[in-house]
């Protein structure tokens, strides 16, 4: 539109400026192994744009009826390309649309911290533990724009301001005790131990919540462990999810009940501030095989050495789950939602109302499983294997209490099966130093698009496959050279002690004083998506599934990290 109205291309200059300072204490090897860490972290992010070229629909629409001021009674043609005819009256309209935007936004984050903990007594299994802490949060953003942002007068976008701050203060324990291990070990019964934790937050629009969990920890053998746990949460809605900007997208392959297929019509998406707490009820079993883990040198099954496997079976469950809902189903059930969609005078659908919402629930279970392997050091190097995979075996909502359940897993809208495998060559050089190569595989499973087309056929999305490299050299802590001096004699006189010249182990070859500068740094240099694998087609407004998949290609990184 802005190339037809000649506008000119859109220019924006955008300045993000972040900090983010954490100071601390920590006090270790207190009686009874306790320890204390007090910490504050503050975070900062300055967001500054300012653009040019954008057209005021106010402004345009004066120019198309002949009202610009100091223009009044001359009309902006649509259809003459300026390219050609040099209109001067055309590009004077056109430039009285034209105006400057301007977005100032800040986001802060300010965390008090303090932990506690240590051991309470010794039982015959072991120490009973016990850990406290304390925390204070408060998160703020506030955004400001131009008036003709602040009244959606822009073309083609529809963001205004948005302000809001929200603290949290927190207090927590955790309770551990060993029923079995140390002196009460038995054959099937190595170790048992149970875990009691409780967390309590007060939010400052929310009100407060206890929260419980519960977990265990069972070794029938030394090298195999069976843990579970049970737990209750409690989150209030982000900062983001209550105060972002509203925005307009466009969607099309939506039918109304009333009046049959619909064209391209608004969604109204963003932040919601009546949204409601998320509550969620979890559980957790699983079990993992390190087979002679306790004692690799005298173990039964030494090629195994080094080989971790797991298996965790999990269970979801959420109440008030914040997201958006279905356009399809709002339409399908516009009694449940009042105001929620807009009609012209003739009843067709304009604008579907579709802002975060607090839905039914969302139940889902699964498998988590994998292992990692890595060989013995050779003197060609080690090699390290890795494999993480996902498996959904349920994934349901409830768009709105008492309403039924949609399967979202199998064969609908969301993979079932995702992995990650990696395989790793490490090499130690000069005694102290490692180099490691590696690729990586990310694999994620074919699924089906949640909006029909219209002809009723579902668009299947194809699986996605992508490949990562990485290369990194690790320069190890600096050789320390301890002088060695023997033991002074004495002059003939008696008088002068005499000692041999000291003797150092320093190097007859070059100098590694650079070492030291070295000691503790990593260089990396990887690249994502080798094969600049795009993203399978999804019928969505974007072209790809944001929640799987990304557009980001083939891209390249390097890394500089150095412990101090």
């Amino acid at each position: 539109m802005e190339s037809a109205l000649e506008a000119g291309p859109l220019q924006q200059s955008v300045t993000i400026d972040t900090i983010r300072n954490v100071v601390g204490i920590q006090l270790f090897n207190l009686p009874n192994n306790w320890f204390i860490d007090a910490s504050y972290l503050y975070a900062e992010s300055n967001f500054d744009r300012r653009g040019r070229n954008y057209l005021s629909i106010s402004r345009l629409q004066d120019i198309l009826s002949g009202l610009a001021a100091g223009l009044v009674g001359q009309y902006y043609n649509p259809f003459r390309d300026n390219a050609i005819y040099r209109d001067v009256t055309n590009t004077a309209l056109i430039n009285y649309a034209k105006v400057p935007i301007f977005e100032r936004a800040r986001s802060s984050l300010a965390i008090w911290s303090l932990k506690t903990g240590g051991e309470l007594f010794s039982l015959p299994g072991g120490a009973m533990t016990l850990g406290l802490g304390l925390e204070y949060r408060d998160d703020k953003i506030t955004d400001r724009k131009d008036i003709f942002f602040q009244s959606k007068d822009i073309v083609g976008n529809s963001e205004g301001g948005s302000n809001g701050q929200q603290w949290v203060q927190s207090s927590y324990y955790e309770l551990t005790v060993p029923i079995l291990g140390n002196r009460w070990a038995f054959p099937g019964a190595r170790l048992f131990e149970v875990v009691a934790a409780q967390r309590y937050d007060e939010y400052s629009n929310f009100g407060s919540a206890a929260k419980p969990k519960f977990s265990f920890r069972y070794k029938p053998l030394d090298d195999f462990t069976i843990r579970g746990s049970y737990s209750e949460g409690f989150r209030a809605p982000s900062i983001a999810e209550l105060f972002s900007d509203q925005a307009k997208i466009y969607k099309s392959g939506l039918v109304d009940p009333k009046t049959g297929p619909l064209g391209i019509i608004t969604l109204i998406s963003g932040g919601n501030p009546n949204l409601k707490p998320e509550l969620a009820y979890s559980y957790y079993l699983g079990g993992v095989w390190a087979p002679g883990s306790k004692d690799q040198a005298h173990s039964p099954v030494g090629f195994l050495n080094g080989l971790n496997v797991y298996v965790d079976y999990y269970n979801i469950e959420k109440r008030n789950d914040i997201a958006g809902v279905d356009p399809q189903f709002i339409l399908n059930h516009e009694s449940l939602f009042p105001g929620a969609i807009e009609r012209n005078p003739g009843g067709v659908v304009q604008t579907i109302n579709d802002t975060f919402q607090n839905i039914g629930r969302l139940e889902t279970e699964g498998f988590d499983f994998g292992f990692t392997y890595s060989t013995k050091e050779f003197v060609w190097g080690k090699v390290d294997f890795e494999f993480n995979g996902d498996y959904i075996q349920r994934y349901v909502i409830q768009n709105l209490p008492g309403q039924p359940f949609i399967v979202r897993a199998g064969r609908y809208t969301l993979p079932v099966y995702r992995h990650s495998a990696q395989v790793f060559f490490l090499k130690t050089l000069f005694g102290m130093d490692t180099l490691s190569m590696g690729v990586t595989w990310n694999y994620v499973d074919s699924e089906q698009d949640p909006t029909p087309e219209p002809n009723g056929k579902v668009h299947v999305i194809g699986n996605w496959n992508t490949f990562d490299y990485q290369i990194a050299y690790n320069f190890g802590e600096a050789e320390e050279l301890t002088p060695e001096a023997p033991r002074p004699g004495y002059a003939k006189d008696g008088k002068k002690p005499l000692g041999e010249k000291v003797v150092s182990s320093h190097r007859d070859k070059g100098s590694f004083g650079w070492r030291r500068y070295l000691a503790n740094t990593r260089l990396v240099f990887g690249v994502n998506n080798v094969f600049d694998a795009r993203p399978p087609f999804a019928d969505q407004p974007i072209g790809y599934d944001v929640r799987t998949t990304n557009p980001f290609g083939r891209n390249f990184y390097v890394e500089l990290e150095k412990k101090f």
